[in-house]
Order: structure tokens, then C-alpha cells, then sequence
């Protein structure tokens, strides 16, 4: 038997030509057969396929079944096309992996991450994305809870990442980008870690390490991730990520805090750390804010008056505090 290969131009071709083809019984059969397996109307199509079957059969009323063909008209083609158009789109079935198996690519997903330096990250990042895409591909279109719980997880494990090691903070961010291109749900579950984020500066304390050692290093490593998480925010701003206002609203949030404080001798520490983040922040993102009206009419402003302070002004002020202030106006901002 003969195997015959036709490309689309060629059926194109036979649809539009004014010769009539006619089609063995066997073919006529397997088409029967599929109207009936796909469920097509078939009360018209059936008395015009009757008659016309009757009309155009070679050899009349007599001779072998093997020579009995009938021609499709171009509107017998068009109907079956429009018939075709009308079935149901058919989704790809989504085969569920075990939570046992989500877990698994969870943790594979940590370990990636806890990986990331600037030698492995090209490797590492089409691990992580491959990890990623594998998790989200287990959920429908319709989100789940646990889908959302996921998701959450995900999130949280590169923040986590991103802001223990400030060194690499870029990396995460760039990572994180390139997630939000394929799956822009990342995008919206930011909101959650700024708002902790803010929240922590209020959290400050002094811990005496005399009284109590393990209370100050755990306070250190504290005011250490804060930090490092001021300079992911930055990042994640500098890749886009982050809109300005939700940058700038920080630096107001953090100024409106610092204000309130250096009326209190007893907040001296806490005004410190505030700058020290405030310090990072204007320094890896001015050249991008400069032209922000918030910056310049609130931020900027606020900047070099506590720099115009003098010492022991404000009870609250610390000569350390004064002198990060004036570092910015005198050494940060003019490069800007």
C-alpha cells in the first residue's frame, strides 16, 4: 500500500480547485465514524451526503465496493470546517503531583537559592526557574489555597535569600524580575514584606550586652537584616520591580519616624539605625529618584536639615547620626 503525505497548501489547493475528488469508502467510513465520536449535527449533513453520495458515485448502481467514491463539493468543505470551528476548545489535563512532591520541589528550590553567587547563578538560575515553572504548572487556571500558600513560599524564600547575604542582594533581584515576566502574580504579593519591612524599624531596641549577650547578638543579626533588606528593596527597585511611590513612601515613612524621635533622649539608637538604612537606601537610589517630586519637595529637604543640626541640638541626635547626614549632603549627593 502506497502511503501518500499532503501538506496544508495542498489541501488548501483541493478546496479551492474546480476539479471534483472523490473519496474511497473507507475514508467515507473513518469520516462517519468521527462525526459520530466528536458528536457534530449531522441531521443535514446526513441528507446532503446521501444524495450527493448517490449522485457522484463512480460506476452508477453496479460494479465493486473497492470503486465506489464520492466527491466533496467546497461547501461540503466549508460546512465540515464550520463545524470543526464550533466544537469546544479542549484544555490540557493538569496531572496533580502529590504534596509530598511539591514539598520535594520546595526544598530542592531553597537549596538552589542558598546556592546563588555570581559564578553559579547562570547554572543555578535555570534550575530555579525550571523548579518554579514544574511547582506552578501542578495548578489550574484558578487559584487555590494551595496554590496561594505556594506561592507565599516561594516568595518568602528568595526575599529570605536575597536579604541574608547583601552581597548577592542583586542577584536575587534580577532573579526575581525574570520570575515576575513569567508569572506576573509575583508582582502583587510584594505588598506583605514592604509593610513588615516598615514595621521592623519601629521594633528597634538597645540590648545591653553586659546583661545580656545573647539578646544583643540576636538584636545585631536583627538590625543586620534590615539592613540587607534596604538594600534588596533598592535593587528591586532598580530592576523596576518596585514604582518609586512605594520607595519614596518608605523614605517618608522612615523620616516622619526619625522626626519623631530626636525630641526623646532615650530614641538615640533608634534614630541611628533608622539613618543607617536611610544612609544605604539614598545612596544606591538618588540618581534614579532625583527627579521625583516627593524626593525633592520631602526627602531631599529632610536630609539636609538633620545634616544641619548641630551637635547636641536634639536630645534624640547622636554625633554619629549628624555626621552619616552630612557623608550624604557632602559626599553621596553631589555625584548624583
Amino acid at each position: 500500500m502506497t502511503t501518500c503525505f499532503y501538506s496544508l497548501d495542498d489541501f488548501h489547493q483541493f478546496s479551492i480547485a474546480t476539479t471534483q475528488y472523490s473519496l474511497p469508502e473507507t475514508v467515507l467510513h473513518v469520516i462517519s465514524k468521527l462525526e459520530i465520536d466528536l458528536n457534530l449535527p449531522t441531521s443535514s449533513a446526513s441528507a446532503s451526503s446521501s444524495g450527493y453520495e448517490n449522485k457522484h458515485r463512480m460506476g452508477g448502481g453496479g460494479g465493486g465496493g473497492g470503486n465506489k467514491r464520492r466527491h466533496v463539493s467546497q461547501s461540503t468543505l466549508r460546512r465540515m470546517e464550520e463545524q470543526w470551528e464550533t466544537l469546544p476548545t479542549l484544555k490540557a489535563t493538569v496531572i496533580p503531583i502529590a504534596r509530598e512532591g511539591i514539598d520535594k520541589l520546595l526544598s530542592d528550590l531553597r537549596n538552589h537559592l542558598n546556592k546563588i553567587s555570581t559564578k553559579t547563578y547562570e547554572n543555578l538560575k535555570t534550575n530555579i526557574l525550571n523548579t518554579i515553572r514544574e511547582i506552578m504548572g501542578n495548578y489550574s487556571d484558578e487559584m487555590t489555597e494551595d496554590q496561594e500558600k505556594d506561592i507565599q513560599k516561594i516568595v518568602n524564600f528568595i526575599f529570605d535569600t536575597g536579604c541574608a547575604n547583601k552581597f548577592y542582594s542583586e542577584l536575587y533581584a534580577t532573579l526575581y524580575k525574570e520570575l515576575i515576566e513569567t508569572y506576573p502574580i509575583f508582582k502583587e504579593v510584594i505588598t506583605p514584606f514592604i509593610e513588615k519591612y516598615v514595621e521592623s524599624i519601629q521594633e528597634v531596641r538597645v540590648v545591653d550586652q553586659n546583661k545580656d549577650y545573647d539578646g544583643f547578638c540576636e538584636n545585631n543579626k536583627k538590625n543586620d537584616k534590615r539592613r540587607a533588606t534596604s538594600t534588596f528593596i533598592m535593587n528591586l527597585y532598580a530592576n523596576g520591580i518596585l514604582d518609586a511611590r512605594v520607595v519614596l513612601d518608605i523614605f517618608s515613612q522612615f523620616q516622619t519616624i526619625a522626626i519623631g524621635y530626636i525630641e526623646d533622649a532615650a530614641k538615640t539608637n533608634e534614630v541611628e539605625e533608622i539613618t543607617e538604612n536611610i544612609f544605604l537606601m539614598v545612596s544606591m537610589g538618588a540618581n534614579l529618584l532625583k527627579n521625583e517630586t516627593v524626593w525633592k519637595d520631602t526627602v531631599l529637604p529632610n536630609i539636609n536639615r538633620f545634616a544641619s543640626f548641630k551637635m547636641k541640638e536634639k536630645p534624640g541626635l547622636s554625633s554619629r547620626t549628624i555626621f552619616k547626614y552630612k557623608d550624604l549632603v557632602e559626599k553621596v549627593l553631589p555625584k548624583v
